[in-house]
């Protein structure tokens, strides 16, 4: 099946799937530009055509009205004051913007279960420095520690299964081809995931991943 692009009152096209993708990709076509195939009785934007959905309300030609993507944007504080705020707030922030990022994978990804994992990691933290505190010598707070090295694997199989979820949806589905290192992701995580996030909230508002 080919498809004709509608940008701001002009059609452009036809495309084959594998052209949408490619100009998707390099910013030339926008994800929420209207796009219409053979046999489609309404335009939709392009999102929805490269994740399968090719269905959508009607949006009439020639308006100009770009409709929101089908999927959520991302967090789209800037990783800087991310940081910042962390350090204001000595690490608290941090735990709170990991969750509200895991959150967000989660909406694209029902599979993920990183919220999960964070959640029982923090536990395990807690539950080691209230034993480590109360009786630091004693074979509970021995026991303490194994939880609490525990919950730092839990945190870090957290990091990588919302690396996967992000390098999958953002490939397959919003296809900008994003890859993500595993050493950042190891040692910077929350702030290397709310960097990207800043480059795909511009990317979804501009349609170049810059």
């Amino acid at each position: 099946m080919t498809y004709y692009i509608s940008r701001n009152g002009e059609t452009s096209g036809p495309y084959s799937l594998i052209d949408l993708q490619r100009y998707v990709a390099s910013g030339e076509i926008s994800p929420g530009d209207l796009a219409r195939g053979e046999g489609m009785p309404n335009w939709v934007p392009v999102s929805q055509i490269l994740s399968g959905a090719g269905a959508g309300s009607p949006v009439p030609q020639g308006s100009g009205t770009i409709p929101a993507s089908a999927y959520p944007a991302p967090p789209n504080l800037h990783w800087g004051l991310v940081l910042l705020f962390g350090i204001v707030t000595c690490g608290v922030f941090m735990w709170v913007w990991m969750f509200i990022e895991s959150s967000y994978v989660s909406r694209i990804d029902r599979e993920n279960k990183s919220t999960m994992l964070y959640a029982i990691g923090l536990s395990c933290f807690l539950i080691f420095g209230f034993f480590h505190r109360l009786e630091p010598l004693s074979g509970a707070a021995s026991l303490a520690f194994v939880i609490h090295l525990g919950g730092l694997v839990l945190m870090i199989v957290g990091h990588f299964k919302m690396r996967a979820s992000l390098e999958d949806h953002f490939t397959r589905v919003e296809p900008v081809h994003l890859r993500l290192s595993g050493v950042m992701t190891f040692f910077f995580n929350v702030l290397y995931f709310q960097y990207h996030f800043n480059r795909i909230n511009r990317w979804r508002s501009t349609g170049v991943l810059s």
